[in-house]
Formats: structure tokens, C-alpha cells, sequence
């Protein structure tokens, strides 16, 4: 659904009907047109005028033959332009994958994060808990019990960080899928 790859691959599909084209040009072709249909009825008109019949049949026919360089050289370059927009649509492919797989292995590694911050959080509430205790029984100073809930605010800072890159990366991965 990338946009890119989609430009990509029609750019490849182009190049690759261009390279058919470019290849047909080496046949004969005869072109039947409404001029010889109208000298069809006078035959005295086949082989005079240099739009006769005759002349675009002979001209269809023997035109590869003389114009082999020119259509050598358009269908060599048709090929090299396949081949270039097809490198072009495996790079986009490349990039794509490439930006899904990063994506993809943020938002695992920021959800792996986060269920270890959400463990230190857990245990520096415990903590808070036990240094409040500890207060009230008198075993320990307020500084301490103050040092615990500093802590536990700044592991809940870095858990509402952890759950923000967690869901910009989840964001992230959408827009690289397209």
C-alpha cells in the first residue's frame, strides 16, 4: 500500500510495455488507413501517388531493414530503462521493508521497556510504602521516605516517556506500512 512502491511498479510496468513496443518495432508492419480504402476503388491509384497502397506496404515492410540502427539503438535503450526502473522498484521495495522491520522492532522493544518500568514501578511503591513505615515506627528520617517518592516519580516520568515512544513507534509503523 506505500505509495512509493506503488510508483515504483507502475514505473517497472511502463518500462516493460515500452521495452515490448520497442521490440515489435523489428516486424513489418502493414498499416491499412481510410487512404487506401478510398483508392481501393481506382486501381490506377495503387501505385501512383507516394500515399498509394503500394507505397505503405512496401514502405511498412522494408522500413525495419533500413531503419535497423535506429530501432537497435531504441530497443537497447527500452531495455536499459526496464532495467533501471526495475532496480528503482527493488530499492522502494528494499526501503520498505526496511522501515516496517525498524518500526517493528521499536514498538517490541519500548513495550519490553515498559513492562520493566511498570515492574520498577511496582517495587519503588513498595518502597514508599516500607520507607513510610519505617518513618512511623522511627527507624528512619523523612529525608528517606522523601528519596523513595522522588524516585518513584521519576520512574513514573520515564513510564508515561516509555508509553509515548511506545505508542509514536506503534504510529510510525502504520505510516511505513502505508
Amino acid at each position: 500500500n506505500r505509495p512509493d512502491i506503488r510508483q515504483a511498479e507502475s514505473t517497472f510496468i511502463g518500462a516493460d510495455y515500452e521495452l515490448k513496443a520497442a521490440r515489435a518495432a523489428y516486424f513489418p508492419t502493414i498499416l491499412i488507413t481510410a487512404d487506401a480504402g478510398m483508392n481501393a476503388f481506382r486501381s490506377s491509384q495503387w501505385f501512383l501517388a507516394p500515399e498509394s497502397f503500394a507505397y505503405n506496404v512496401l514502405g511498412g515492410i522494408s522500413a525495419p531493414i533500413l531503419n535497423r540502427y535506429q530501432i537497435t539503438a531504441a530497443y537497447r535503450n527500452a531495455y536499459a530503462n526496464r532495467n533501471q526502473a526495475f532496480i528503482e522498484y527493488q530499492r522502494a521495495v528494499l526501503t520498505g521493508v526496511e522501515e516496517v522491520s525498524t518500526e517493528l522492532n521499536r514498538v517490541a522493544n519500548y513495550r519490553r521497556v515498559s513492562l520493566l518500568k511498570a515492574q520498577e514501578r511496582q517495587t519503588l511503591v513498595d518502597a514508599v510504602d516500607i520507607s513510610t513505615d519505617l518513618f512511623l515506627t522511627g527507624y528512619a528520617n523523612y529525608m528517606e521516605v522523601l528519596i523513595a517518592r522522588g524516585n518513584r516519580l521519576e520512574t513514573e516520568l520515564q513510564l508515561t516517556e516509555t508509553y509515548k515512544q511506545q505508542y509514536l513507534a506503534a504510529i510510525n509503523l502504520y505510516r511505513a506500512l502505508g
